[in-house]
């Protein structure tokens, strides 16, 4: 018997996120710095200040707004909690905005700055949508459209920190990466082990946390639930935030969910992943020639 994660959702820390996305663009956060949760202050300000757009009085004033805003995030946001947190956020500057002598004519645009300033999502602007934040107030149309880009880059980097733990996590327990692929937006990698078994994983970006799949592929005793029960709570010691699971039993040694993780020669050898079923073909192939030998003799 095997067993498999039909679905499940993988959330990892806002943190991580956010090296993943530095690691891979090289781009410096804007708003502050996050240290275990917390938007660093003053680093915002300092970002304000390069904002042409303002008088030095308008972001003094701005400046005030945004201490008015909790300035810790929780460690864990999925792309949607995160969305839903900023329009939030917005609404609120909106409001204390349009009530200020200084920013009211400015008050939609002032929201929009200092609400990325306080949400995890600024620290996902590239350094080109950073410049363009300074030089001129945003008009409506193309900051939805940034703020589109920023939530995909958010939504991806997730995704890209779950597949680094969980090929951390499966290393810890004897299993390394063999191939990985990517299609349509879909990572698909095999880990195996020195007895040819393997554990073959799915992670899709989503809005509500990586969508994962796992299958172990070889196993034929009971040591596949206690693996899997390893794998999940190795993530979860990683910070990775897990949601709902479905598990599945099932007798399938090459896997049930992940047909395609190999390549077709592959399927046709199942090497070296069935190197077991080989071994136990090979014995029984050689237990009935000697059998059919014996009969011969008698005969």
């Amino acid at each position: 018997m095997s067993e498999c994660i039909i679905t499940g959702t993988a959330v990892t820390a806002v943190s991580s996120s956010i090296n993943t996305f530095a690691a891979a663009t090289g781009a410096a956060v804007v708003g502050g710095i996050l240290v275990a949760g917390a938007l660093v202050a003053g680093a915002a300000y300092a970002t304000y200040k390069g904002v042409t757009w303002l008088t030095e009085a308008e972001k003094r004033e701005l400046e005030k707004l945004r201490k008015e805003l909790s300035k810790s995030i929780p460690t864990h946001l999925t792309t949607e909690e995160a969305r839903k947190d900023f329009q939030k956020k917005l609404a609120v500057l909106k409001a204390q905005a349009e009530k200020n002598s200084l920013l009211k004519n400015k008050a939609t645009q002032v929201a929009q700055l200092v609400a990325l300033q306080t949400s995890p999502l600024g620290l996902f602007l590239i350094e080109e949508q950073k410049l363009r934040l300074q030089q001129a107030p945003p008009n409506q149309r193309g900051f939805k459209e940034m703020l589109q880009r920023v939530e995909k880059r958010f939504t991806e980097a997730n995704a890209f920190s779950v597949v680094g733990e969980i090929k951390s996590v499966a290393a810890g327990l004897g299993f390394h990466l063999e191939r990985t692929r990517t299609a349509c937006g879909i990572e698909t990698l095999v880990l195996e082990n020195s007895n040819g078994q393997a554990i073959s994983a799915q992670v899709k970006p989503s809005d509500r946390g990586a969508q994962i799949s796992v299958d172990l592929l070889g196993f034929g005793d009971g040591r596949c639930h206690s693996l899997m029960d390893e794998l999940l709570k190795g993530l979860e010691e990683k910070g990775i935030r897990i949601g709902a699971v479905r598990r599945q039993s099932h007798y399938r040694r090459d896997g049930l969910l992940h047909s395609d993780s190999r390549g077709p020669q592959e399927k046709k050898e199942l090497s070296p992943l069935s190197r077991p079923d080989r071994q136990r073909e090979e014995a029984r192939r050689r237990q009935t020639v000697l059998s059919e030998s014996r009969r011969l003799k008698r005969g």
